[in-house]
């Protein structure tokens, strides 16, 4: 019973996203990686990241197969991964909860409740700035050769943009809780700490969504 809803669930989701031609959508389900999301919680939230393979594959950062298998063995997961074409994966449906905030605390709302229970995650392949992948164990030379080599693969894509645009849009007509601002749209970096986690990064521009990197004071 439980598995037949969570494919009549996938089923709703392609059908509502079907009459949208601006994105292309390839079904690459984590259901394992997922759980239900607890009746009576409101999606307000939707938050940010970057991901890659470029410490283990420098050659070939951005492989589809290989990023689930990591997420996998994690275990985690997003609602959404943004490819750089702008293809857009869903892995997680809307209705269960993705695994890719994990522990964190928002600074101007320091009771605010878990946050994969309340939000979506939109994954996107890149490579951020130094500061960035220091903390995933690049080291400023390995920056350096691999930007040298592929600066096409650093920052994020116009095609990038383009899909994260109306996804988001897409995405607000679901939940409309989920206010256009930067209380609301952030990057994991402002949920888990820079410590943690840096994404979407310094590299990631905020306005190409419509918003600003820094939070208008309320």
């Amino acid at each position: 019973m439980a598995r037949n809803r969570i494919l009549v669930s996938c089923l709703l989701l392609a059908i509502t996203t079907s009459a949208y031609a601006a994105l292309k959508f390839v079904d690459h389900w984590m259901l394992k990686q997922s759980s239900t999301r607890p009746a009576g919680v409101v999606v307000d939230h939707l938050v940010l990241h970057f991901c890659s393979d470029v410490i283990a594959h420098p050659d070939d950062p951005y492989n589809i197969n290989r990023q689930v298998e990591i997420f996998e063995k994690a275990p985690a997961s997003a609602n959404y991964l943004i490819a750089r074409d702008g293809t857009v994966y869903r892995l997680v449906p809307e209705d269960r909860v993705a695994w890719h905030a994990g522990k964190g605390r928002l600074e101007w709302d320091p009771k605010f409740p878990g946050m994969n229970q309340k939000s979506i995650g939109i994954e996107m392949f890149a490579i951020g700035s130094p500061n960035d992948m220091k903390l995933f164990g690049m080291t400023k030379e390995k920056y350096d050769a691999f930007k040298t080599k592929h600066p096409e693969w650093v920052g994020f894509s116009d095609a990038q943009y383009t899909a994260l645009n109306e996804l988001i849009k897409q995405i607000r007509s679901r939940h409309p809780a989920i206010a256009f601002d930067r209380y609301h749209i952030i990057g994991h970096e402002e949920w888990a700490g820079r410590a943690r986690r840096t994404d979407p990064g310094e590299l990631f521009d905020w306005k190409r969504i419509g918003l600003t990197r820094e939070r208008p004071a309320k």
